[in-house]
């Protein structure tokens, strides 16, 4: 399987036990004001573009998982323990990240973004932690079953390079 920036960078980058305290955001050259968070009324196509364009200096280079599946991440870790992540993921039908940038292919795009805050636990039940939006905002919130904090982010990219290739 083709992965131009490598899960393992993705790993490397956000991996928690390398400091016993600190974050991280993936890609590593995103610019530190850009928000990741999909803006009210914003499409999916209108929010990749604005994250390459304001973060990444128009490259899409840096934040491509596989051709066609871009990874956006921060952590924050304590104790070498995370406490807070949000990954988010972005996968096209698109020939190429390229493609889906310049707007060619936006019709058919899936998205999930993988949380954990335990400071923000919101009503009994509804957010259960870690879970996984398949929407950018809202329900359904899944439950993402994980091994322990250690292992959330392989168990993500597991994930999601298992359900790319399915989608083939």
């Amino acid at each position: 399987m083709y992965i131009s920036c490598g899960a393992e960078q993705i790993l490397w980058v956000l991996n928690p036990s390398k400091r016993p305290s600190g974050d991280a955001r993936f890609p590593g050259v995103l610019s530190a004001g850009v928000s990741l968070r999909v803006a009210k009324g914003e499409c999916l196509h209108q929010w990749f573009k604005r994250c390459v364009d304001e973060g990444l200096d128009g490259s899409v280079k840096p934040c491509q998982l596989t051709p066609s599946t871009a990874f956006f991440g921060s952590v924050i870790w304590d104790s070498r323990v995370l406490t807070h992540c949000r990954l988010q993921v972005l996968h096209t039908d698109s020939d190429d990240l390229e493609s889906y940038y310049r707007g060619k292919g936006t019709e058919r795009t899936w998205y999930y973004r993988l949380e954990l805050d335990p400071t923000i636990p919101g009503p009994l039940f509804k957010e259960p932690l870690p879970h996984l939006h398949v929407t950018p905002d809202g329900e359904p919130r899944i439950p993402f079953g994980s091994s322990g904090k250690e292992m959330l982010l392989a168990e993500f990219l597991e994930f999601i390079l298992i359900r790319g290739q399915s989608k083939r």
